[in-house]
C-alpha cells in the first residue's frame, strides 16, 4: 500500500477535491483505495456521505480518524477499522473529536503510521486529506506525513503564495532531515483553482514556475464551474461532461490524476497488484 498525503497550510486550494477525484480515478483503474480524513471540517467525509459524530455506516465509531492517533491496542482488543464509502473505496472519517487532539508526543505523531500499517495488504493506495495547518501541535498534519510514502501540495496563486510555498517546502524538508520521515518523497506542487482568464494569476503562476522549476507539476487545474458542480453531485469531474468547458475540465482532471497515480505506481504500486486486490 502506497500512502499519499495531500498537504498545504492554506485552505481553499482544492486538497479535498483532489483527494476525492484521485480516489475515483484510482478505483477506475482497478485499485483498492483507503481514504483518511484528518481535517476537522470533514469535507472529505462529506464527499463520501459519512460525516458527523454519528454515522449509520459506523455504528460502533471505530471508523473515526481520531482513533488512529492512539497506540495499537493489544491483540484481541477492539481496533480502529475503516468503513465502506463506495465500491473499492473505504474511509477513516473525520469527526469533531479530531479537533481535540493536542500536546502531541512523538509516539502520538507516529501512531497513524503504526495503525495504518495493519492494512498494508488490504489496499493499494491510501490517500490522506490533511488540515490547512503545519506545525506539530495539533498533530494531524505531521502524523499524516510521518505515515506517508509521498506528498503532493496543491496551491493557488496570489500575492502571498510564493512565501507560503517556500514555508511549506521548508517544512516538508524539515520532516525528512530531522528524521520524522526521512523517506518521504516530495512529488511536487500542483497549481489548482487557477483563473486562466486573469492576467494577474497567469503572470503569478509563470513567476512561481520560474522560481520553483520542476518542483511545479506541468498540469494545471483551472477554476471551472463544472468542478464545483461535480463536488455538489459527489461525482468525479469527468463523469458525464456536459458542454465544452466541462469537457476541458474533465480532460484536465483525469490527466492530472493519472499523472499523480503514475508517480505513485513508480514507487512500487503495480497494476498487477491492483488487479489481484480488486474484488
Amino acid at each position: 500500500m502506497h500512502t499519499l498525503s495531500i498537504a498545504n497550510q492554506k485552505g481553499g486550494v482544492g486538497k479535498t477535491t483532489i483527494a476525492t477525484n484521485l480516489a475515483h480515478r484510482a478505483r477506475e483503474r482497478g485499485f483498492r483505495v483507503l481514504l483518511v480524513d484528518m481535517d476537522r471540517q470533514a469535507s472529505l467525509s462529506m464527499s463520501w456521505g459519512v460525516y458527523g459524530d454519528q454515522s449509520s455506516r459506523d455504528p460502533d465509531g471505530l471508523g473515526r480518524s481520531a482513533l488512529l492517533f492512539r497506540e495499537i491496542p493489544p491483540e484481541g482488543r477492539i481496533q480502529p477499522a475503516p468503513i465502506n464509502a463506495s465500491d473499492g473505496v473505504d474511509i477513516f472519517r473525520a469527526t469533531p473529536a479530531i479537533a481535540d487532539l493536542s500536546e502531541a508526543s512523538r509516539s502520538m505523531m507516529e501512531a497513524p503510521r503504526n495503525n495504518l500499517s495493519r492494512f498494508e495488504g488490504d489496499y493499494n493506495l491510501c490517500i490522506v486529506d490533511t488540515p490547512g495547518a503545519l506545525g506539530f501541535n495539533p498533530p494531524m498534519t505531521i502524523g499524516s506525513l510521518i505515515a506517508s510514502d509521498s506528498v503532493i501540495c496543491p496551491f493557488s496563486v496570489g500575492y502571498y503564495e510564493a512565501q507560503a510555498l517556500q514555508e511549506l517546502w521548508a517544512y516538508l524538508r524539515r520532516i525528512r532531515r530531522q528524521g520524522y520521515n526521512p523517506n518521504l518523497k516530495l512529488l511536487g506542487l500542483l497549481p489548482s483553482k487557477i483563473n486562466m482568464r486573469s492576467r494577474e494569476e497567469t503572470a503569478a503562476l509563470t513567476q512561481i514556475r520560474f522560481a520553483f522549476g520542476n518542483i511545479i507539476f506541468s498540469h494545471t487545474l483551472t477554476e471551472r464551474a463544472a468542478v464545483k458542480q461535480s463536488i455538489m453531485k459527489r461525482l468525479s469531474v469527468w463523469t458525464k461532461p456536459n458542454g465544452s468547458s466541462h469537457r476541458k475540465a474533465a480532460q484536465e482532471w483525469r490527466e492530472a490524476m493519472d499523472a499523480i497515480l503514475e508517480q505513485t505506481v513508480g514507487n512500487g504500486l503495480l497494476l498487477e497488484d491492483a488487479k489481484r486486490a480488486a474484488p
